[in-house]
């Protein structure tokens, strides 16, 4: 019996690894999708599996693709660069169920256009309409309540070491650094200084500083070069 059920495990195991697929770039176009503004999203409710979508996104800022409204196909999402040379994303059955919709989120690296490929399982063309969702997220530290108005961040770019003046402000801050997974790389408790130095050891991309007192908080952008 125990054999039994670790053979089932494993069969289960070795399906979800085969499942998980990376579409070559050989779909048709069909359409631009970009949504026009942060938080806003645009929708198409017939792609089929076979087309190519493509998405102006800017540097820095987070774009959902999603076919989750799609219950009944089991659909590969696969999201290319610009020269649809290299794969940013990719996706099966992300929505939920085993062999159902996919979704991507993805945070750009670059301000340009991506190349999404919709695809049915594992990577072929389709008839099947497919609704296709794709959602500019609304970009963090922007409301009134929650902005810094006097921090400057300086060199941003940045080969290692950055400044962050916070002028006049008079409260107790938190300043964290996080990658673009959100992991936290450096926490710092800043009481009364108006220049803050420190060394971003880490590799070539982009970060997010957060900066937050008792009552507010912004986030900004960090590019390391």
């Amino acid at each position: 019996m125990e054999k039994c059920f670790f053979s089932t495990i494993a069969i289960i195991l070795f399906s979800l690894n085969v499942n998980a697929q990376n579409c070559p770039f050989d779909n048709t176009f069909y359409r631009d999708l970009t949504p026009p503004s942060s938080g806003a999203t645009v929708s198409d409710p017939c792609v089929f599996g076979g087309d190519l979508i493509t998405v102006n996104v800017t540097l820095g800022e987070t774009y959902d693709f999603s076919t989750c409204s799609t219950n009944t196909l089991d659909l590969t999402m696969t999201l290319y660069n610009t020269a649809g040379t290299d794969i940013l994303a990719t996706d099966d059955d992300g929505c939920g169920p085993f062999a159902g919709p996919a979704t991507i989120s993805w945070t750009a690296t670059y301000t340009g256009t991506v190349n999404l490929l919709v695809d049915e399982f594992p990577c072929n063309s389709g008839t099947n309409c497919i609704t296709l969702d794709v959602t500019w997220q609304e970009t963090l530290g922007t409301s009134d309540d929650f902005v810094f108005d006097q921090v400057s961040i300086y060199p941003n770019p940045t080969s290692e070491v950055v400044y962050i003046n916070l002028r006049d402000l008079k409260d107790a801050v938190t300043l964290q650094i996080f990658d673009i997974n959100g992991r936290v790389l450096h926490t710092k408790r800043i009481l009364q200084s108006k220049v803050v130095q420190f060394k971003l050891n880490a590799p070539t991309g982009l970060y997010f500083i957060e900066l937050r007192s008792e009552d507010r908080k912004s986030i900004y952008k960090l590019i390391k070069n």
